[in-house]
Formats: C-alpha cells, structure tokens, sequence
C-alpha cells in the first residue's frame, strides 16, 4: 500500500467521524501518521516516523496504546472532578454573598472566611480529586467523547449549579442560626 493510499483511508475515516490512530515504524507511514488523529510510532521505527507521530510506543507493544487512553481518560475525568468541585464552591460563595445582600443581611462571609474556603476547604479535596483512582474498566466501556465536548457536558453544569445553590442554602442557613 503506498503512503498516499494510507493518507486517503485516514482522510476518509475522519470525513465518516471516526477517531483515526495510526501506527507504523517506517519512512512510508510518516503522512498518514501526521493526518491521524492520533500517530503511534514503534520505538524500533525510523527517526522520521517518529517525528510524524503523537506518540512512541519504546515497548513496541500494542497493549500500552490501551493502557495510555485508559490514562488519558482518567486524567481527564479527575479534572472534570476537580473544575466542578471548585467552581460549586466558589459559586456557592458568590451566591451567599448576593443573596446576602439581596435580603438586606449583614455579609455572611468575611474575608478570612472566603481565605480558609478557597485554601483550605477547596484545596485539599480538590487535590484528592485531581489525583484519585478511576475505574479503568468503566472509563473504557465509554465511546470517546466528542472532541469538542466541554468540561461541562454529560450534566456538569447542572451538577455545579446545583451544588453551587446547595452550599448557598446550608451557608445562609448556618448564618441565620
């Protein structure tokens, strides 16, 4: 197969909306894997496959491209975590304060209590959620996500908004107790 016949079925997979990767080790492979989504080279391939490439599998071992989307999704997946925890947070912040205001109350919230929420409660748990464990079984039962899908699809937004009005109500609540 020449190279400009693998750069036409990479092309065309893509055109159908398909996720493209591509491995290959030699001087021949280097266009289709530049037109890949993704390019895999074999750590024993030639230097300019290697450049072409996202990716270098030094193990020449197939089974690390699986394990390396499992990785990515997982990743992935605990920045999601983290970006929805500290937002909820932070909204529920902003929303006590404007409700705050808006009922005529006193602030709730005074600047060293929005210190110790933002270092010490926010910090810490996102931490945890930034480098906690995913089920890498589950991750790959999912299809890919769209490569234009937000942090926030898949009910994100509902969830930081909820939980935002949550810490709004309970914040309010302790203050008016």
């Amino acid at each position: 197969m020449t190279p400009a016949q693998k750069v036409r079925i990479v092309k065309g997979l893509q055109q159908n909306g398909e996720i493209v990767a591509m491995t290959g080790d030699g001087v021949n492979d280097a266009p289709s894997l530049k037109a890949a989504d993704i390019g895999v080279a074999m750590g024993t391939g030639v230097d300019v496959a290697k450049q072409a490439a996202d990716m270098i599998l030094t193990d020449d071992n197939f089974a690390t491209i699986e394990k390396a989307i499992e990785e990515g999704r997982g990743v992935y997946e605990n920045i999601r975590k983290s970006v929805i925890f500290l937002l909820s947070s932070n909204l529920g912040e902003l929303m006590t304060m404007f409700a705050a205001v808006a009922l005529g109350l006193a602030s709730p919230l005074k600047s060293s209590h929005i210190l110790w929420i933002n270092l010490i409660t926010d910090s810490l748990p996102a931490l945890a959620l930034g480098v906690d464990k995913n089920d890498g079984k589950s991750l790959m039962r999912c299809p890919p996500r769209k490569a234009a899908e937000s942090l926030f699809a898949r009910g994100g937004m509902a969830c930081t908004l909820l939980y935002g009005a949550l810490i709004t109500g309970i914040g309010l609540a302790a203050f008016l107790v």
